[in-house]
């Protein structure tokens, strides 16, 4: 855990990554002395969608562009979240005070099986309702500016067969134009 004084800034943390994402090792980095909240979320590959059943998720990115677009989103959040460095009027809002600590999000790339882990995002602040509303705005974002590509494979009906449907994410200023 770190331990902080009034001036230290939030630090941020992403990540593309073709490993087994950590999910504890994500948390313990957003952990601060100053954080009374960590919030996380966890995108998991699910064993259907619509309907059939799912073998993998594979997912490919541009990393630069990618990593990139990720930094931008969290140094927003964490101007969007800063609070207002008083602690004494917070009252019941969970809001405001020392504001977001932390930020680590990754995502994974390269084939994710059932039931694991293939984003994780983790905000630390000092109140719950910016660590929760941070780390939700994080995914959001990411689903609609990040360039990442996801193809799904899945069994098809009785004949086992493998299909697959790639997908993108809403890609943002790096979408075609039309």
């Amino acid at each position: 855990m770190r331990e902080n004084d009034d001036d230290d800034l939030p630090r941020v943390r992403v990540d593309i990554t073709r490993d087994v994402i950590d999910e504890r090792e994500r948390i313990d980095f957003c952990r601060d002395s100053a954080a009374g909240a960590i919030a996380v979320f966890l995108g998991t590959t699910r064993d259907t969608y619509n309907g059939a059943r799912v073998h993998n998720l594979a997912y490919e990115c541009y990393e630069p562009m990618a990593t990139r677009e990720l930094r931008a989103i969290c140094d927003e959040l964490v101007e969007k979240y800063r609070g207002d460095g008083d602690e004494t009027s917070v009252g019941s809002s969970g809001r405001g005070g020392r504001g977001i600590r932390a930020v680590d999000v990754v995502h994974r790339v390269g084939d994710v099986g059932v039931g694991e882990t293939s984003t994780c995002v983790v905000v630390s602040a000092s109140h719950r309702r910016d660590a929760c509303d941070a780390a939700s705005e994080a995914i959001e974002l990411l689903k609609a500016r990040v360039p990442i590509w996801k193809k799904e494979s899945f069994v098809e009906g009785e004949s086992g067969e493998v299909g697959a449907v790639w997908k993108e994410n809403g890609l943002g200023a790096f979408a075609a134009k039309k």
